[in-house]
């Protein structure tokens, strides 16, 4: 679907007559945001939340320049990073796990100790200062 013109798009989802189709549509959007880059799913996940990306820079505590280096692809960001905006952005554990697959970094897991910290915080739309002071609070590296 990458490929295809808006007018192509449109015709592909009038042409939905099921509720099967309009899912595989949405699935074959997401799968096309994967491929682009981290940081083209990070910009739509961003405006999707309605924010703009330096109110989302600023609450990750992520400097602008750099953060628009990480939307435009230029940079490729840590993995933290892209937890901090995730936090920030209030994305669901699914979002920033998705986040970290498309960059190629680890994604949270589970068992081991600060990523359990981590999956607690986004689940619970934590600020990253509370992140930060949760992980510290269990002597664990800051984001």
């Amino acid at each position: 679907m990458d490929d295809k013109t808006t007018a192509e798009l449109m015709k592909v989802l009038n042409s939905a007559k099921s509720q099967d189709d309009i899912s595989k549509y949405i699935a074959q959007l997401d799968a096309d945001l994967a491929n682009a880059g981290v940081g083209v799913y990070l910009a739509r996940k961003i405006d999707e939340y309605g924010l703009k990306n330096s109110e989302a820079f600023k609450r990750a505590g992520i400097e602008r320049t750099y953060g628009y280096q990480i939307l435009n692809g230029t940079r490729k960001p840590g993995r933290d990073k892209i937890v901090a905006l995730g936090l920030a952005c209030h994305f669901t554990l699914k979002e920033v796990q998705t986040a970290l697959s498309i960059s190629g970094e680890g994604t949270l897991y589970h068992k081991n100790r600060r990523d359990a910290v981590l999956i607690y915080c986004i689940n619970q739309k934590k600020t990253v200062p509370d992140t930060r002071e949760l992980l510290e609070t269990f002597e664990f590296a800051s984001l």
